[in-house]
């Protein structure tokens, strides 16, 4: 059976999810920490129910917890993947950002006199 981690903040006042109810639910593998999105049940109980998978409540102050919880995946929710822009890592020199900032002087007074 497989076993997956659910991170809990209870400073922040959360608590453990409703049973029987559909709700969208982020965990994670703790063989490879991949963060995983899925709609899930959370089932009262491992019993009568097939293809059920255990996860345990984490939560920075109390840990992981001992029992696990019987949850039902009906579908794993794909995330988008955001493209990340690179920044350059060339710094202007002084002469450049004193240009630039005497040109925006320049925009800003003949702005103010119209």
């Amino acid at each position: 059976m497989k076993e997956y981690e659910c991170v809990l903040d209870y400073t922040r006042g959360e608590a453990r999810h409703p049973l029987n109810k559909e709700l969208i639910l982020r965990f994670r593998d703790p063989d490879t920490f991949e963060g995983i999105k899925a709609k899930v049940i959370i089932r009262p109980s491992f019993e009568g129910y097939p293809n059920l998978v255990r996860v345990y409540y984490v939560s920075s102050t109390k840990g992981r917890e001992a029992e696990a919880v019987p949850v039902q995946i009906i579908e794993f929710i794909e995330e988008e993947v955001e493209e990340v822009k690179v920044l350059s890592k060339q710094k202007l020199s002084l002469g450049e950002r004193r240009g630039t900032m005497l040109s925006d002087m320049i925009k800003e007074r003949k702005e103010k006199k119209k």
